[in-house]
C-alpha cells in the first residue's frame, strides 16, 4: 500500500463513518494529526510513514489532535468523536505507523548478536532464540512494505539524511530475502 493508497482507505472509513462525501486532502490531513502533527504538510521530510512495529508516535495517544482537527475541518462534534475513535484502530488494523529514518536506519544496520551463555541479554538460549525470530520477522515486515519503500525513495530524491543509506539497506535486505526465497 502506498501513502496515497493508504490516504483513499481513510477517507472511505470518514465517508462511511459520517455518510457524507469527505475530500481526500482532508483524509490527509487526519492521518497526519493521527501521528500527532498539525497537517500533512508540518510531517517533516524525515519522518516516513512505516509498518507499526517501528512507529515511534501511535494514533490511539493522539484522539484529541483527530478530535480537534475535525471540528477544524467543519465536522460536528458527534462526528468528530467518533473519527477520532475509529482511525487509529483502522491505523492499526492496517500495521501503519510512523518513524524517523535515523531510526529505521540505525534498525537496519543492526546486527543481531550471537548467543553466550555468558551474555546478560538473555536468560536463556530460547530466549535468545525467540528474540532472533522477531528481530527476523521485523525485518521481512520491512522489506515487505512497499509503502516505506515508496516513502523511503521520496525521501532519497529529495536528499533527506539518512535516506540513501537506509534504500540502500533496504534493497540489500530485499535483495538477500529474494535470495532465501529462491533458494
Amino acid at each position: 500500500m502506498t501513502v496515497k493508497e493508504l490516504a483513499y482507505k481513510v477517507q472511505r472509513h470518514i465517508q462511511e463513518a459520517i455518510g457524507t462525501d469527505f475530500k481526500r486532502s482532508h483524509a490527509y490531513e487526519l492521518l497526519s494529526a493521527a501521528f500527532g502533527f498539525r497537517s500533512f504538510a508540518a510531517i517533516p521530510t524525515d519522518w516516513v510513514f512505516s509498518c507499526q512495529s517501528l512507529s515511534e508516535r501511535w494514533p490511539s495517544d493522539n484522539e484529541a489532535s483527530v478530535r480537534s482537527r475535525c471540528r477544524e475541518l467543519g465536522l460536528s462534534a458527534d462526528q468528530a468523536a467518533s473519527i477520532a475513535h475509529t482511525l487509529p484502530r483502522l491505523l492499526e488494523l492496517n500495521q501503519v505507523g510512523i518513524t524517523k529514518l535515523c531510526t529505521l536506519y540505525a534498525c537496519l544496520s543492526q546486527t543481531f548478536p550471537e548467543y553466550s551463555a555468558d551474555s546478560d541479554d538473555y536468560e536463556d538460549e530460547d530466549e535468545w532464540q525467540e528474540a532472533l525470530e522477531e528481530h527476523a520477522t521485523m525485518l521481512s515486515e520491512l522489506a515487505q512494505s512497499g509503502m516505506l519503500y515508496a516513502e523511503v525513495t521520496r525521501a532519497a530524491e529529495k536528499g533527506v539524511q539518512y535516506s540513501q543509506g537506509t534504500l540502500e539497506l533496504m534493497r540489500a535486505l530485499r535483495k538477500s530475502m529474494d535470495v532465501h526465497r529462491a533458494a
